[in-house]
């Protein structure tokens, strides 16, 4: 269980800032470094995820409802977040306590999904997920070459 709460952890504080770079705007790059413009590809990547993943689990249309309310709900829990954080950047306070804030909301996500969830398709779950995080560490090499690519020299 723990194993299975720090991946959805990982993967919602990813879909956070996602969200909080989609809330930025790409900018006149268009999020590229040393480009002069363009569209901002994966800001939903996480979203995705989760749905391909749900589709694997051969939901009824009563749960994918209640998927969809679930994340309408933490949709708005994250925006709402995200307008406290931006006034409270603007007002030079600490934002270290917004961590814990994100993390609470994708914790009570998760919780909703499983109770949405059979038995049989938390655990499905739970095991495409950890192979989709293992996939994501193979792809950006979560112990190899960490910040390549994100410094103005790599």
């Amino acid at each position: 269980m723990n194993k299975t709460l720090s991946i959805f952890v990982v993967a919602g504080l990813m879909l956070a800032c996602a969200s909080f770079a989609a809330a930025q705007g790409p900018g006149p790059a268009g999020g590229k470094v040393g480009e002069k413009a363009g569209p901002r590809p994966g800001v939903n990547r996480l979203e995705e995820i989760e749905k391909r993943v749900l589709q694997k689990l051969d939901l009824s249309k009563d749960q994918w409802e209640k998927v969809r309310d679930l994340d309408k709900k933490t949709k708005a829990d994250a925006t709402e977040l995200r307008k406290e954080m931006q006034e409270a950047r603007k007002a030079g306070k600490d934002m270290s306590a917004f961590r814990g804030k994100m993390r609470d909301i994708m914790k009570a996500h998760h919780q909703g999904l499983m109770a949405i969830l059979t038995p049989d398709q938390q655990r499905k779950f739970k095991v495409e997920m950890r192979r989709v995080r293992e996939e994501m560490k193979e792809k950006w090499g979560k112990d190899k070459d960490q910040g390549k690519g994100l410094s103005k020299g790599g």
